[in-house]
């Protein structure tokens, strides 16, 4: 490839009108080592109609990721990684890097500057898999299975706007002239550059946000709460209510994204419906007394066979599995 053809395919970026295939092109020789001097010097050189700083920072995303092109098979004993399709949205420029926890492929997503600020951009991912993110604004979004977050075009405009369905564990990249604001089932937590997990699957009946670093502002049903590290808040969905507790040990809300599985006092019922979403499978506890049993205990060695071997040391049950099922009957 020669110099004009880099400058064009440069051109065709910067102005939003890039096939798929050509913003591809272009990144093969960021990725290459020896390319990106020069891309970056005819990049700088290339008149467009954004921006200096939105050049910069787009510029400054590309340079920073490493794309990887291949995926790779997880064992059945491990939770099932499902790798994401490529994909391209045109909207305000920006860059947002998505990748497949465990699967060695990320996905790369352009935004040019012609579509409309409107238009709602969801990431996802399915029961069975978890992924992550960097937005455009150096947000790092860590999801887990079964879990969505949406936001429009005006993100890192004005203000950084998510909606949450599931549950995320947010890095929050500082800004304290944009405030970040997580919704997710009636609870908005409010941040400016901090960690914290939030969790609310509509099928749990509560929402909670559990903090790591910095401060965040929670607010549900006009009532709001400050928390600090170390602090959960958790809102009912059906009560309307809106508490403040402790977490000593945090890697109970932040387990899910580790090899460890962390419950404290959590119904074997509770335990299932997270277990379904993780593993993709389905639980049916054929006994109803076992259901409100509370289990605590920390499990590294998480394949589901193991899961179940070790509650079921402590549990007055026994478990089979066929195919994606997994029956529990007393014992």
């Amino acid at each position: 490839m020669n110099k004009d053809r880099l400058q064009n395919l440069i051109s065709l970026v910067l102005s939003g009108n890039a096939t798929d295939e050509q913003r591809d092109e272009l990144l093969q020789w960021v990725i290459n080592d020896e390319s990106v001097e020069e891309c970056r010097r005819i990049w700088d050189d290339t008149p467009c109609a954004i921006s200096d700083s939105k050049k910069e920072a787009l510029w400054q995303s590309i340079e920073e990721q490493v794309i990887e092109r291949e995926s790779s098979i997880v064992p059945a004993s491990s939770p099932k990684v499902v790798t994401l399709q490529r994909k391209w949205i045109n909207i305000a420029a920006a860059i947002a890097i998505l990748l497949c926890c465990g699967a060695g492929l990320a996905v790369y997503l352009g935004y040019g500057a012609h579509n409309s600020s409107t238009q709602i951009f969801t990431f996802s991912a399915s029961r069975g898999q978890k992924a992550s993110m960097r937005l455009a604004d150096g947000t790092m979004v860590y999801l887990n299975s079964a879990s969505s977050i949406s936001f429009d075009g005006n993100y890192n405009k004005s203000d950084r706007k998510i909606i949450l369905e599931g549950e995320a564990y947010f890095e929050v990249a500082k800004n304290p002239d944009k405030r970040f604001v997580v919704s997710c089932n009636g609870m908005d937590v409010t941040a400016l550059g901090t960690k914290f997990d939030v969790k609310g699957y509509s099928d749990d009946g509560v929402v909670t946000a559990t903090l790591a670093e910095g401060k965040v502002k929670v607010s549900a049903m006009n009532r709001r709460m400050i928390l600090k590290p170390n602090e959960c808040a958790t809102f009912d969905i059906r009560n309307h209510s809106l508490l403040k507790s402790t977490v000593d040990d945090l890697a109970v809300a932040d387990y899910w994204r580790t090899t460890t599985l962390v419950f404290n006092g959590e119904t074997l019922e509770s335990i299932a419906r997270t277990l379904e979403r993780m593993y993709g499978v389905k639980i049916v506890i054929r006994d109803a007394h076992l259901r409100s049993i509370p289990f605590s205990g920390t499990i590294r060695n998480n394949s589901l066979q193991n899961i179940f071997r070790i509650i079921s040391l402590t549990y007055p049950m026994t478990y089979s599995m066929s195919g994606d099922t997994v029956w529990v009957d007393s014992d």
